[in-house]
């Protein structure tokens, strides 16, 4: 036991002090990058926090915001928060999947940094949503051929470190919880005097909440409020046309919105409960928990949305995707709505919303009678979700067949997909398949089991964590293949490395999915499906053997072993990929004159 304290505190010492040095990173990076938002004075170099002069040096862009005589344009403020959000949640979910992986090898002496990153997760969870939100307002202005408003930008930096501040307070609230101090069902240590550190951080995190709510609400109201200049080219005196919000940014809209809204009653009920209920969860927690899985499909299918318009753009500058994929956007995004409440429903019906949570946080079993409304509403549920899968296949198809239109040349000057496209498609069948089996067990567990968890939900669910990377990923592709448009408008692509890296991030997200589904298998953290007939069997010796225990399959802990080195070399694979293209975002170019 003594072995696995110390293991557990070298896991704090390796997790939580580089969470905070890399999230103060993304900070001073951020606001050293603060190129076309600089509508006033810049500060002087002096005045800035330290490190930002030396991140200054990857970024082109000096510490006060002055370009170098490089040529490049300066980052646009979008794109600075899409990468400061970027960092902070490929962070959290770092610290997730090592600690998880402690967990799975030691199932008899768990280390509590699993729950903690986990707590922490439900505030990075906002990301994905806000960095597509604010992409798809940078394409809105770039279509009018103007900048989004200043005070706009401003509440992107809001929402930002508003997150960055949340995701803080929720690592220190996630160790000062009473759940987290619990060690073989004895609380350790400060339990009984964090109440008032409890109390100080859910009172900061609120009014951090708050901020990110007001900064989000104000970013979807300029995307309606921005217009065009007056004139053009052909017509300076020409009055200003503004074109209507594309369905594709409208969708976008109503994801963020159905997004925010479920994780805001998740939030106030997870602050309630770790002040009124000493960290101990509740069935309203579950139920909105149980809600995640269908909101993951918001960022994906936005990040889908906004790429189709990317790939109809590029096609032709003042195109759209075609009548019937914009109607396929308004099919999934109102299907997501319908599944969600369908999700949160249901549990009325089957006993869920009274039943009592286990150790696990999962709803314990019960005995009540399955209302026959609970298989109607199951029954709406997986129509819903044939509807969004149907969506999403349509979206695909069409940026597949879109082709360039007559007075342009015609279907021989189509130019093929993207990579960064390709890679978006890519992790998007990955997810949606995951997911989609998940849903399905989830299901059968509520409905055939009495709320029951087995053996293949505790599988599915150890992919989550990497299936969690991938929209953040699919934006961060998009998101520099903005970029390189915005340089190059014509021609515009990232580098060639950094579309490698989009292929190795993409590839290496599949390998870190296997192995998590294959992981569970020998490590020994699944149930044994005759238990409840025997706990142990007796060998020729009379010795107990455990069956659960790696060490009594042999060959089967090297093979967990095996699969963890593979899985973790992958994760490598991943981040170093995404570093690539980060680094790509700050450092591209815009072509000579002349090589356009």
């Amino acid at each position: 036991m003594a072995v696995g304290y110390r293991a557990e505190a070298i896991l704090k010492a390796l997790m939580q002090s580089p969470v905070l040095l890399l999230l103060n990173a993304a900070f001073c990076m951020a606001v050293s990058l603060r190129g076309e938002g600089d509508a006033g004075t810049l500060q002087s170099e002096a005045s800035l926090p330290i490190g930002s002069g030396i991140a200054a040096d990857f970024i082109q862009v000096a510490a006060g915001g002055r370009v170098y005589k490089t040529g490049a344009a300066p980052v646009s403020p979008s794109m600075q928060c899409v990468i400061s959000l970027t960092i902070q949640y490929f962070v959290i979910y770092l610290g997730l999947q090592i600690a998880k992986t402690y967990n799975q090898f030691m199932p008899d002496n768990k280390t509590s940094l699993e729950k903690v990153f986990e707590n922490a997760c439900s505030t990075v969870n906002f990301c994905p949503m806000l960095a597509i939100l604010f992409i798809g307002v940078r394409m809105r202005a770039v279509q009018l051929g103007v900048t989004p408003q200043p005070w706009a930008q401003s509440w992107m930096y809001i929402c930002t470190y508003s997150i960055l501040g949340q995701t803080i307070l929720a690592l220190v609230g996630g160790w000062l919880s009473p759940e987290q101090k619990e060690v073989d069902g004895q609380p350790r240590g400060r339990q009984e005097k964090s109440g008032m550190m409890t109390w100080i951080v859910s009172t900061l995190q609120t009014i951090l909440m708050i901020g990110l709510y007001a900064g989000f609400t104000f970013v979807i109201i300029s995307t309606f409020m921005i217009t065009a200049n007056q004139g053009n080219g052909n017509c300076p005196d020409c009055p200003s046309y503004t074109a209507p919000v594309p369905p594709a940014l409208q969708c976008t809209i109503n994801l963020t919105t159905q997004y925010f809204f479920v994780y805001l009653a998740l939030n106030i009920v997870k602050i309630y409960n770790r002040v009124m209920n000493r960290g101990q969860k509740t069935s309203i927690e579950v139920i909105l928990e149980d809600a995640t899985p269908t909101l993951a499909f918001c960022p994906m299918m936005a990040v889908l949305f906004i790429g189709a318009r990317m790939r109809a753009i590029q096609i032709d500058p003042h195109g759209a995707p075609q009548p019937w994929a914009q109607s396929a956007f308004f099919l999934a995004t109102y299907a997501i709505l319908l599944q969600t409440i369908m999700v949160l429903v249901t549990p009325y019906f089957t006993g869920g919303a009274t039943a009592e949570v286990d150790a696990e946080g999962k709803a314990a079993y019960r005995t009540e009678e399955i209302s026959p409304v609970a298989y109607l509403l199951t029954f709406i549920r997986y129509l819903a979700l044939v509807a969004l899968y149907m969506g999403a296949c349509i979206v695909i198809y069409s940026v597949l067949v879109i082709q360039t239109p007559a007075h342009l040349g015609g279907p021989s000057k189509t130019p093929p997909v993207s990579p960064a496209m390709l890679c978006v498609l890519n992790l998007t069948i990955q997810f949606f398949v995951i997911h989609l089996l998940l849903a399905l067990v989830k299901s059968f567990n509520e409905l055939v089991l009495h709320g029951q968890t087995n053996n293949a939900e505790r599988v599915l669910e150890s992919a989550l964590p990497t299936m969690a990377l991938i929209p953040m990923l699919c934006i961060l592709f998009i998101g520099a293949r903005l970029r390189a448009l915005e340089l190059d408008p014509v021609n515009g692509s990232p580098q060639k490395w950094a579309q490698t890296c989009m292929f190795i991030c993409s590839y290496a997200v599949l390998v870190q999915c296997i192995c998590s589904l294959l992981q569970p298998f020998f490590t020994g953290e699944l149930n044994d499906p005759d238990a409840a007939n025997y706990d142990e069997v007796d060998d020729i010796d009379g010795r107990d053997i455990d069956l659960d225990k790696p060490e009594s399959r042999g060959i089967w802990k090297y093979l967990a072993i095996g699969f963890t080195s593979l899985k973790f070399a992958a994760m490598l694979c991943v981040y170093i990929g995404l570093t690539a293209i980060i680094i790509s975002v700050l450092t591209i170019q815009p072509p000579p004159k002349g090589a356009r």
